[in-house]
């Protein structure tokens, strides 16, 4: 029959029984993926139209000559690109429908297995192990968007205040000691 979870607060620290675990990480963890994906989804698809109609606008006006407006349409189409590359998009939909399927698969697994199955300590570890294997997936796609738009803010900053222009262009030259080294 189905498999009833009971309610647990998870208070991070305290031990979780197996089912307590899938009800409290894996199960709103895919909630959470779920609800992730259909926005993202949107949000590319209405970049990707924005900078089909812009490119569209560019093409239009070349063929008008007004060609003082294709760099403002240019310009669009660079801010609509930098913004899909900056929030990784891509990598973050196919990362989150890679973790999706893992997580369903994952479910499908523990609900497959015999009651005696789950009792046993590997196959709890193997549900820990695939539950947090798709977690740190979608974990790490998030902190690499962040940890890269903080260092090229870094190292752009740095630029902008010439902190990067006061290495010396040549290494200093250090005389050679003279007569024995002594001890």
């Amino acid at each position: 029959g189905d498999i009833v979870y009971e309610w647990v607060e998870d208070d991070g620290f305290s031990g979780l029984s197996s089912q307590q675990y899938v009800a409290v990480r894996t199960i709103p963890a895919l909630g959470r993926i779920e609800h992730k994906l259909p926005s993202l989804g949107r949000i590319k698809k209405i970049l990707q139209g924005l900078i089909y109609v812009a490119t569209s606008v560019s093409v239009l006006l070349g063929t008008l000559h007004y060609d003082i407006y294709i760099a403002i349409s240019t310009a669009t189409i660079s801010l609509l690109t930098g913004i899909m590359e900056y929030e990784k998009l891509e990598r973050r939909i196919v990362i989150l429908n890679s973790s999706k399927k893992q997580l369903e698969a994952t479910l499908k697994w523990w609900h497959a297995l015999s009651f005696v199955d789950r009792r046993q300590p590997v196959k709890k570890n193997e549900l820990v192990e695939r539950t947090e294997d798709a977690l740190v997936a979608d974990a790490e796609a998030r902190t690499e968007r962040e940890l890269t738009g903080y260092y090229e803010q870094d190292i752009n900053e740095k630029l902008d205040n010439g902190l990067l222009d006061k290495f010396p262009e040549e290494e200093p030259a250090f005389p050679e000691p003279e007569g024995e080294p002594s001890y």
